[in-house]
């Protein structure tokens, strides 16, 4: 469990976001083993997801 979506991105193989105690979306990471977190931010599907997810997070 991590709060940095960067992190979160490159380390797992999936995501869930909890809203209001339920799940919101999983998200599946597509990337090959190993990350790095690097490659990872300059990749466009991960920054679309890390948007996503972002959006999920702060929308009231």
């Amino acid at each position: 469990m991590t709060n940095d979506l960067n992190e979160a991105i490159t380390l797992a193989d999936r995501i869930l976001v909890f809203k209001d105690g339920k799940i919101a979306k999983e998200f599946s990471i597509p990337f090959p083993r190993p990350r790095d977190l690097v490659d990872i931010t300059a990749d466009r599907t991960a920054r679309d997801i890390y948007h996503e997810i972002r959006q999920l997070l702060y929308q009231h």
